[in-house]
């Protein structure tokens, strides 16, 4: 939800290479060209995420959208312009949803490789909410124990 002069975007035109995150993408080339960025103390709309949506209905989403944050980031004119604490972050969140991907279709090793990127480059999780869930998965992908944790869990409830 943002508003650029034409004249702005005429100079900073969206990537085809890039076609999720594509957003991100411009604006940070607009603000590394310095033009001012005014930040809106209302809100001025309403975003409706639909169930069937390409937001949401993307099979392939994360996976597209961890390539794309690689090639932003990557960019030769904004390196050092995004703090590397946001990129680990967004990194972090891309690698948590792979995790719970790999998880739900039992691929362990893929499952374990995206917890722990997600778990190093943000330890608090992207959004201070997913340690917790991301632990949990982990405690019950270990083989043993993890039947272990379960089986408490079930006689808990």
């Amino acid at each position: 939800r943002w508003a650029v002069d034409r004249n702005v975007m005429s100079k900073h035109l969206f990537d085809p290479n890039i076609n999720i995150c594509e957003d991100m993408d411009v604006s940070l080339r607009i603000v590394n060209s310095g033009v001012p960025i005014f930040q809106l103390a209302r809100f001025t709309t309403f975003y409706v995420a639909a169930s069937d949506s390409f937001t949401h209905g993307d099979l392939k989403k994360w996976e597209r959208e961890l390539d794309a944050l690689k090639k932003i980031f990557n960019r030769p004119e904004l390196q050092g312009k995004l703090q590397l604490r946001e990129r680990w972050r967004l990194l972090s969140m891309c690698h948590y949803h792979l995790a719970i991907k790999a998880f739900e279709k039992d691929v362990l090793l893929t499952f374990w490789h995206h917890a722990l990127l997600s778990f190093f480059l943000y330890p608090r999780g992207y959004n201070g909410k997913t340690m917790k869930p991301l632990a949990v998965m982990m405690l019950y992908s270990i083989p043993i124990l993890g039947r272990m944790f379960k089986a408490i869990r079930n006689q808990l409830r």
